[in-house]
């Protein structure tokens, strides 16, 4: 398959965005509290705050609202609502069976049961999280459910089709998904429950943490 030709500089959206796609968006991860997930426009909406693509989780925590209700941070937290919603959207956007999901290196009691993974040394450069050993899989849109059933559901890195219809990225330690691809995809987006907004390869990426 070809692998996606994203930007070089980790610092934006469209480091983990396709480059060749025709629409960006961003999925904001529900805040997780005790009496379930709180989205972030109403968090944003009581604050005073407008939510924008680019709002980082940071500006909606210094207002101490999500404290004083005992939320905690979305970082790297992918509920299990969300994939459900991506595994009924996902595949009308692509004519390959074939899907693939990359992860970050991880312990090897942390990979998810279920899985073939083998470990692929990426070194072409074109893509900084490509960089060291991932762990990559080939797997079905009804194994997508694996990712939220590990100890700290965390998402791929990428998750790509063999036809590079769509991608949907996740840097480590982010709040969010972006996605790329077709016009179309964004359209259908917008008939989801999923909180999302529109943006562009060069908002900056919402990651809590950038890796040197």
């Amino acid at each position: 398959m070809k692998w996606p030709e994203t930007d070089r500089d980790l610092s934006t959206v469209g480091s983990i965005a396709e480059r060749e796609h025709a629409a960006v968006a961003r999925i904001f991860l529900p805040v997780p509290g005790a009496s379930g997930p709180t989205s972030w426009s109403s968090i944003a909406a009581d604050a005073g705050i407008e939510l924008a693509a680019q709002t980082p989780w940071s500006e909606l925590a210094e207002t101490g609202l999500p404290n004083a209700r005992g939320l905690q941070s979305p970082y790297g937290e992918v509920d299990e609502s969300v994939v459900k919603v991506l595994t009924q959207l996902l595949p009308a956007h692509t004519e390959s069976r074939e899907l693939y999901a990359v992860l970050s290196p991880m312990r090897d009691d942390a990979v998810p049961a279920g899985f073939d993974f083998t470990r692929i040394p990426w070194s072409d450069g074109r893509t900084r999280w490509h960089d060291g050993h991932h762990l990559i899989a080939r797997i079905g849109f009804e194994d997508l459910h694996l990712f939220t059933e590990q100890e700290n559901r965390q998402f791929p890195v990428a998750l790509i089709p063999g036809d590079l219809g769509f991608m949907v990225g996740c840097a480590a330690y982010s709040d969010s998904l972006i996605v790329s691809g077709s016009n179309d995809l964004v359209r259908d987006l917008a008939a989801t429950d999923l909180e999302w907004l529109p943006t562009t390869r060069s908002a900056p990426l919402p990651v809590e943490y950038l890796p040197q």
